[in-house]
């Protein structure tokens, strides 16, 4: 029996997360409350499924404040929340991107908070950079590795070209527990990139965590898109970071389906081994819009799907 949110109000309510943790079922869920976003979670009973606790994890800022959208980038408004695959840690972040007010604290928009498997919170840090050179972040990704890290893709941007200010780049940060602030890395090659998407995923036995990114400006010239970044674990410096390619995908396309052109899909779900090879699932997707500006209705149209293997280096094996 629900105390806290509103089981009858499945309109506004959307499912963040289901896990187990701890060998429950935990499911995180988000609901507009009188227009504020709030985070729920409820742990259930993993036998019997009833519902043992349930706790408020959050309220962001009114919904009801224009979007802030510069550059092909959306300032993130919304929760998100990622368990490690490996245990049973995981992050909760909130991300305040309604345009900023005259009093508004800068650093205190964004909040990730790291817990343990039972729901104890181990640490908490305000996401910002020092500079503060971007005001607004499109949230991209994040990972959790253990009790160790917190790793966060963001793009930095601002709504209005101050004069001199930076232009849209993505920013790989990392939280460790021994601090309240993340430390970043700004990806200088990502100057201007818009519309960014992508998986954060830790490839422990090489001790690397890798940021796939998918950029659709990247595509023309027959390119897929998709660059592979490969960071230190440790350090969360950037060792290298190349385009994705899938000549024998594209040929697979061109030979069995007819495709006339190369396969370009939308990455859709990465799965990473221990030693960074893995698997790439894509997806031909066509959208549409309905509505008018202000609630502008996405639609997405399914299309072929594409399988690609990729050794311990990124390349399609």
């Amino acid at each position: 029996h629900a105390q806290q949110w509103n089981a009858a109000d499945m309109e506004s309510t959307e499912i963040d997360g289901i896990y187990e943790i701890n060998g429950q079922p935990v499911i995180f869920l988000q609901q507009l409350v009188k227009y504020n976003p709030v985070l729920y979670r409820l742990v259930l009973d993993g036998q019997t499924g009833k519902l043992v606790r349930e706790d408020k994890l959050g309220e962001l800022p009114s919904v009801q404040h224009r979007s802030v959208y510069a550059d092909n980038n959306l300032a993130s408004h919304d929760f998100f929340v990622e368990k490690d695959p490996g245990s049973d840690y995981y992050a909760v972040a909130s991300f305040s991107g309604a345009a900023i007010q005259k009093n508004d604290s800068i650093r205190e928009r964004i909040e990730i908070r790291h817990f343990s498997p039972a729901h104890e919170l181990i640490n908490k840090g305000w996401y910002y950079l020092p500079d503060t050179s971007y005001s607004y972040f499109s949230y991209i990704s994040m990972a959790v590795q253990g009790k160790e890290k917190v790793y966060l893709g963001t793009v930095g941007f601002n709504a209005k070209r101050k004069e001199g200010g930076a232009a849209p780049r993505v920013i790989f940060s990392m939280l460790s527990p021994d601090s309240a602030t993340f430390a970043h890395r700004v990806l200088e090659y990502t100057t201007g990139f818009g519309n960014v998407g992508g998986y954060i995923q830790v490839a422990p036995a090489v001790l690397q965590v890798r940021m796939l990114l998918y950029v659709p400006s990247l595509q023309k010239d027959g390119g897929s898109g998709m660059v592979m970044n490969t960071f230190l674990e440790a350090t969360g410096r950037l060792k290298e970071h190349k385009q994705l390619l899938f000549p024998e995908l594209s040929q697979n396309a061109q030979q069995h389906l007819g495709y006339k052109e190369p396969f370009k899909g939308t990455p859709q779900r990465l799965l990473l081994n221990e030693d960074g090879s893995g698997t790439l699932l894509m997806e031909n997707l066509s959208f549409f819009k309905q509505g008018n500006s202000q609630v502008n209705k996405l639609h997405t149209n399914l299309g072929d799907i594409g399988v690609a293997l990729l050794d311990s280096i990124g390349r399609e094996s």
